[in-house]
């Protein structure tokens, strides 16, 4: 199942090792944290017709117990990662996308779009997953992206095993 948290956000332009390099009066988009997380407050329920359970949850608060990029393919198992994005000075349009190595129920990748006026030009935010039904546990390279008006931002890529 998908979870999202809400974070700041950046954008640049060059992308190196799943960062994006600052320039400036441009976007950038940083990788603070990515691995295994526990929750620390109460998820909440949305439907989300293009989700493979057809729901996702967003939540205000987890903490990152080990920076891994390999995840073990297990019922409950919470992985995903904390970006910022830092130079927003004008309304855009964010978009979370999850791409799997295969299709999961029928679908190649997830994704969630939203605006966003981050006051002082920066948004924190969590792109989180959770595995809580067998056939969501699909082997290989998973990537969590963020856009920013159609741009990638940054991304990450987990080994499902």
């Amino acid at each position: 199942m998908l979870l999202a948290l809400i974070v700041t956000i950046c954008l640049a332009g060059d992308v190196t090792g799943g960062v994006t390099t600052l320039r400036a009066g441009e976007l950038s988009c940083e990788i603070l944290d990515q691995g295994l997380y526990v929750p620390e407050s109460k998820r909440v329920r949305y439907a989300d017709a293009g989700s493979v359970t057809g729901e996702r949850f967003e939540i205000d608060q987890v903490r990152f117990v080990r920076q891994t990029k390999q995840i073990e393919a297990m019922l409950g198992q919470r992985f995903g990662m904390r970006y910022r994005l830092v130079g927003v000075t004008k309304p855009v349009m964010v978009t979370w996308r999850v791409v799997y190595p295969s299709t999961v129920r029928g679908a190649k990748r997830w994704e969630h779009r939203f605006a966003a006026s981050p006051a002082g030009g920066e948004l924190v935010q969590h792109l989180l997953y959770q595995f809580d039904v067998a056939s969501e546990m699909v082997k290989g390279r998973w990537d969590f992206q963020v856009l920013v008006d159609g741009k990638q931002a940054c991304s990450i890529p987990f080994e499902v095993k």
